[in-house]
């Protein structure tokens, strides 16, 4: 007789505790901060570059991408082979997405996104589809693979809204169509504003008024925030049992990997910084 299969579903199958699992972040910031040099100290990484972010670093890459073809290529290519990374790196998401609008134009033979599926706002739909695959696939590598995921971003300045103030201010935010900002900001767990510290400088007279125009200061630091600010997008779930504080102080990439350590050993996978000079 033939026994009925076990259901997957099943008081046998229930388990308990946290699961151990691969982050998923997205690591944007200002132009040249160190975001290629930060991920690089992550646990064993390979690089998928849209773009040379990384020639100058001492790490393992595929050769740099020229369309979403390629992309994807090097997706399938750590899913389907054996090898020992840990941690892959995408340099970056807006090229990527660049890349997705490219191929959606060459598919319907057009010059412009606005002309995709006969325009009236089709070819923006489709972008946006094409995203989500694109990081659905993406994050197989850490179902199928074990393997973390650091998607590099760019990032501009656009003015916000804010319903609860009823006024607009300008904020930075990571270089991507709105909706597909949204949904990267959904699939990761941490969505880290990487920054130089800097603070507001004015001079006042005795009474304490500000005389003259304020100026910003830039101070020889580095921040890597967690949490979303009036002035910039973040977020962080918790990660392994640990919760994450609302910003760190990244020290310098010396000894390698010392950056990347900042955001390690919060979650447990790394010994704590070196603390620069």
């Amino acid at each position: 007789m033939t026994q009925p299969q076990q259901k997957k579903m099943s008081l046998a199958n229930v388990t308990s505790g946290r699961i151990q699992r691969p982050f998923m972040m997205a690591l944007y910031g200002v132009d040249g901060v160190g975001k290629s040099t930060l991920a690089a100290g992550a646990p064993h990484p390979i690089f998928i570059n849209a773009e040379d972010g990384s020639s100058e670093l001492d790490v393992a890459r595929f050769p740099g991408a020229e369309n979403k073809a390629e992309l994807e290529e090097a997706i399938n290519v750590l899913l389907r082979e054996e090898h020992g990374f840990n941690t892959v790196v995408l340099d970056s998401i807006d090229w990527a997405e660049t890349m997705i609008r490219q191929d959606l134009c060459e598919q319907f033979r057009v010059e412009s996104l606005e002309d995709v599926r006969g325009g009236f706002g089709k070819g923006t739909v489709a972008l946006r589809e094409q995203f989500v695959r694109f990081l659905d696939f993406l994050a197989y590598l850490r179902t199928y693979r074990d393997m973390n995921i650091i998607v590099i971003g760019h990032c501009e300045v656009k003015k916000f809204e804010d319903p609860t103030t009823a006024a607009g201010y300008d904020r930075y935010r990571i270089k991507l169509d709105e909706v597909n900002a949204a949904r990267l900001r959904e699939a990761c767990d941490v969505v880290a504003f990487y920054n130089y510290d800097t603070a507001l400088m004015a001079k006042e007279n005795r009474q304490g008024e500000i005389q003259g125009k304020a100026r910003g200061k830039s101070f020889d630091k580095h921040e890597l925030h967690f949490k979303r600010s009036a002035a910039f997008d973040a977020k962080a779930r918790t990660l392994n049992g640990y919760a994450l504080p609302p910003k760190v102080i990244v020290p310098p990439d010396e000894p390698p990997g010392n950056s990347f350590r900042a955001f390690g050993h919060l979650i447990g996978i790394t010994e704590p910084p070196i603390p620069g000079p």
